[in-house]
């Protein structure tokens, strides 16, 4: 009986190693670039995939152009000849101080967005680096689970489970990083709220680049932290701390896209509805 079962044991891990060496062959690569495939995403693509986006770029921008500068003559028509749209009292300068940081906003914000992704880059190396057991190549995942071939059973389905979820989170990565690129891309359209008093959509389109910044932070520095849980043979801690990596968007995102008040966007609607119903109320 104990023959038949390290024959069936045998049989599982050279089928798993085999299957291991093929799919890290072909992932390895991938695996340490997690950090620039989510921010960089068209470098990424522009450097290993030879797409050049910036003939794209160039045609958002003059669109965005374009519609900037009619909505700055149409805004200033509308408020100082027909009088019909805001605050015709208010001074000439206010509107075209926001329709020039609309400008110079869509024309540099890639520039910007290189020093956003320089900072944050470098701020995640920092906070690896600072703890020495921290640093943890590409080839640290092909290490830990080779090594846990040639253990027990348990020590494979573990490496197994481990693995996958290192996958699905490599996946998660990619998606952030094609929102970011998205979200990079139409930029200058958000740019046309600027000319608005309250600034349009732009203010939320910047709160939730910075949210999907902050995301990557948090997940590649737990992520890197599972790794070295896992080399140290903390097995469960390690699983934990991948499990949370990969829930790290929906932790973070009921801080970040708070308001600065405290209060999240819908109760703080809620409660201004409620507050003009009573002073209705009052005066009628």
């Amino acid at each position: 009986m104990d023959f038949i079962t390290d024959i069936f044991t045998d049989g599982i891990k050279g089928f798993l190693s085999n299957l291991l060496n093929e799919a890290l062959g072909v992932f390895d690569d991938f695996l340490g670039d997690i950090v620039d495939i989510a921010l960089n995403a068209q470098g990424y693509m522009s450097g290993n995939f030879n797409l050049n986006f910036d003939d794209l770029f160039k045609i958002i921008n003059s669109f965005a152009l374009y519609l900037i500068v009619l909505k700055f003559l149409k805004k200033g028509f509308d408020t100082y000849i027909l009088w019909n749209d805001g605050d015709a009292d208010m001074d000439p300068f206010i509107l075209c101080t926001g329709f020039f940081k609309a400008i110079i906003v869509a024309i540099s914000f890639d520039t910007i967005y290189g020093f956003i992704v320089d900072i944050a880059t470098d701020g995640i190396n920092q906070m690896i680096g600072s703890i020495n057991t921290l640093a943890v190549d590409k080839d640290a995942l092909y290490a830990v689970i080779t090594g846990f071939l040639a253990k027990g059973l348990i020590m494979i389905i573990i490496a197994i489970v481990y693995f996958i979820l290192y996958i699905i989170l490599w996946l998660q990565f990619i998606k952030r990083g094609l929102e970011l690129f998205i979200l990079k891309a139409g930029i200058p359209f958000a740019c046309v709220g600027m000319i608005d008093s309250d600034g349009g959509v732009f203010k939320t389109y910047v709160k939730k680049i910075i949210q999907e910044v902050f995301t990557v932070l948090v997940q590649t520095f737990v992520l890197k932290l599972s790794l070295v849980f896992m080399i140290n043979g903390n097995f469960m801690f390690g699983i934990a701390a991948i499990l949370m990596s990969m829930k790290a968007p929906q932790f973070l995102s009921e801080f970040i896209m708070m308001s600065s008040g405290g209060q999240g966007v819908v109760q703080k609607a809620s409660q201004t509805v409620h507050t003009a119903s009573m002073i209705r109320s009052f005066v009628s």
